[in-house]
């Protein structure tokens, strides 16, 4: 795992902007490629590591027929019953990093799949280093 996380031949990331046509004066929305970066490598083992639990996970919904299907599952719903859609503004920079680290979820998720604490609590560390420095 040293040997796959080890940069080598590594590039600065790429900041750029991606226009976000459908609304006014045309913002951008910024992106952070981190492709042959120096955290590529451990990006990777954490996804490694983390990708098959997201399933797990009983928010987590595939695409739009997994949605159907889970609400299918749900039955007839009572009358007055609303489903609603919501959007929340710059979701992801909204959520505090360590705490959906160690409180919230992947602790627990890792946790609950029998890994080892140390892998946990490294897996841990390496996320919570990938999102509070981005690309280095």
């Amino acid at each position: 795992m040293y040997n796959f996380a080890l940069p080598i031949n590594t590039k600065p990331a790429r900041f750029y902007l991606l226009p976000k046509i459908h609304k006014a004066g045309v913002p951008g929305r910024p992106v952070i490629s981190c492709c042959g970066s120096p955290t590529e490598g451990i990006s990777e083992l954490v996804d490694w590591f983390i990708q098959p639990l997201v399933s797990s996970i009983p928010s987590y919904v595939k695409d739009t027929n997994d949605f159907l299907v889970k609400i299918r599952a749900l039955g007839p719903l009572a009358p007055n019953s609303l489903l609603v859609t919501v959007d929340v503004s710059a979701l992801y920079p909204s959520i505090p990093h360590k705490d959906g680290i160690r409180n919230l979820s992947l602790a627990y998720y890792l946790d609950k799949s029998h890994f080892p604490r140390e892998s946990v609590n490294a897996i841990c560390k390496l996320t919570e280093s990938l999102l509070s420095k981005k690309c280095i």
